[in-house]
């Protein structure tokens, strides 16, 4: 998949394979940043980004059966915008 956003970018931007690689690999290095440090980060058209603490809580080994504690935790969670999911849909529900 990151390939061929690469290409993509490289054909769009009449760049070398390369130079859309290390594009792509700042863009993702950016929005993991970003993601991180706000609790919430929109892309405009694209969708928005949550991080939230899930709370400690019991669980069970499905294995063994035994009850165990599963830790707090950070969690991020991606709602798209509804342009994409509109999007997507169009391209799905396309005959081949």
């Amino acid at each position: 998949m990151e390939k061929r956003l690469e290409e993509k970018l490289a054909k769009k931007l009449q760049i070398s394979q390369a130079e859309a690689n290390r594009r792509v690999n700042d863009f993702k290095q950016l929005l993991i940043e970003c993601i991180a440090e706000d609790k919430e980060f929109r892309l405009r058209g694209l969708g928005t980004w949550k991080t939230s603490l899930r709370k400690q809580r019991k669980g069970r080994n499905p294995a063994t059966g035994e009850s165990i504690v599963i830790p707090e935790a950070w969690q991020v969670k991606f709602k798209p915008h509804k342009h994409l999911l509109d999007l997507v849909t169009e391209v799905n529900d396309m005959p081949f």
